[in-house]
């Protein structure tokens, strides 16, 4: 794939995610977390520290939108610690 594709596609992916989501974060009964992410319908995901959270959290997003695997890297974090802070 040229550079001006791959710069075109990333462009295209990166105009699907949303601005902002709202996440409902609850602890598990077992320990570690749980998240709802209310904007994107039955988009769920859990981790055992908030910082595995945050992986889950992006990988669950760019994946309900059909992000290919291999472009997440150059897309960067959509939820990084800090928003996830802002957001609760």
């Amino acid at each position: 794939m040229n550079k001006r594709i791959a710069l075109e596609q990333k462009f295209i992916y990166k105009a699907l995610l949303p601005q902002r989501l709202n996440v409902n974060i609850h602890k598990a009964e077992e320990g570690g977390f749980w998240v709802e992410i209310k904007e994107l319908s039955g988009c769920r995901t859990q981790g055992d520290t908030l910082s595995q959270l945050i992986r889950m959290i992006n990988d669950a997003v760019y994946g309900y939108f059909g992000i290919p695997v291999n472009l997440m890297p150059e897309l960067g974090w959509y939820m990084t610690l800090e928003l996830l802070r802002k957001t609760n």
